[in-house]
């Protein structure tokens, strides 16, 4: 009998620590990473994310989408069933912006797809925003050719908005 209860209890403790942390949550999968510490291969930002989660984010919804796309169809893409509550605030309001935005948001919107690939930034400033971030991995072995189509297209298209000063204030 006894026997039996140490091998129950072998068996319960090690499920319970492959199941979870102890909070109930289930454990985060382990990236693999080279000999550098670097995570091996290229980073998925979508990968495992809820439709309403991409939704919600610029960032992610530009590695998704076009911006074409998201511009004309925002509600038809991202809002009610498994996106967005058709009510939110998002769901109402013009995408990506509401009002005149400063000509810096497109550059915010571009470098927002960079850092969700890891890209390695070299300025300050945008590497201290994103390193403020509970996603950002600076990835030193980036390469853009880990983005989407629709990401590689959506940052031509933000440097370009960016540069025409499209619907921005100084």
């Amino acid at each position: 009998m006894r026997r039996t209860n140490t091998s129950t209890c072998i068996v319960v403790l090690s499920l319970a620590l492959a199941c979870g942390d102890g909070d109930g949550s289930p454990l985060a999968p382990t990236a693999r990473t080279t000999q550098t510490g670097q995570p091996d291969g290229p980073p998925d930002p979508l990968a495992g994310r809820a439709k309403a989660e991409v939704c919600a984010d610029p960032s992610l919804a530009l590695i998704q989408w076009d911006f074409d796309q998201l511009q004309q169809g925002f509600h038809d893409l991202c809002c009610g069933n498994d996106g967005l509550p058709a009510e939110s605030m998002e769901c109402t309001l013009d995408w990506p912006f509401s009002d005149i935005p400063p000509c810096t948001a497109w550059a915010h919107m571009r470098n927002s797809i960079y850092a969700r690939y890891g890209y390695p930034f070299t300025s300050g400033t945008w590497a201290n925003e994103f390193e403020k971030t509970s996603w950002y991995v600076r990835r030193d072995d980036f390469k853009p050719d880990w983005m989407s189509p629709h990401a590689a297209r959506n940052i031509a298209r933000l440097q370009q908005n960016e540069a025409d000063r499209v619907a921005c204030s100084r």
